[in-house]
């Protein structure tokens, strides 16, 4: 095989190459355009660009229920003052599992202040959709929370779910 003959099979590897490295290349960014687009879609259908007035959207039965599992004093007066693991629960079993997408947006559109806080309640970026699926999503947790005897036994369930 002469040398010619042999840079000319190298460039026509070369060039099969390319060519099916470029479509991949297409394919990868078209799925991740799609991608987008889908998420675009849910944080659309889920959250709204204004801010809605603060309704009371968590029964207290949802709290009692969590304190009890947690073996804490249900509070007779400021009931909306909960320690900070109580968010983090919140998070974790209601809106994450609703969409950790949907989650992550809520956060990124109210961040924690400089005290620690947020300046409004999730709840209240939701759209319609997303308040029914809230709701839903807050039955369930509470059916849960209510059949089981403790933490562990709660997020065993949780699981299965």
């Amino acid at each position: 095989m002469t040398q010619s003959e042999s840079q000319r099979q190298w460039y026509i590897r070369n060039k099969e190459l390319a060519k099916q490295r470029a479509k991949e290349w297409y394919y990868s960014h078209l799925e991740f355009a799609k991608q987008r687009n889908e998420l675009q879609i849910l944080l659309e259908n889920f959250i709204l660009k204004d801010l809605m007035p603060w309704t009371k959207k968590f029964p207290d039965e949802f709290f009692e229920q969590l304190y009890r599992l947690n073996g804490w004093q249900w509070p007779k007066v400021k009931k909306n003052h909960h320690p900070r693991c109580v968010g983090n629960f919140i998070n974790k079993y209601v809106y994450e599992m609703i969409s950790p997408d949907v989650l992550e947006e809520l956060k990124k559109q109210n961040p924690v202040n400089e005290k620690g806080n947020r300046n409004f309640r999730f709840h209240q970026k939701m759209t319609d959709l997303g308040n029914d699926t809230l709701n839903k999503q807050l039955i369930k947790v509470t059916t849960v929370m209510k059949i089981s005897d403790n933490t562990e036994k709660f997020k065993e369930f949780m699981e299965r779910c």
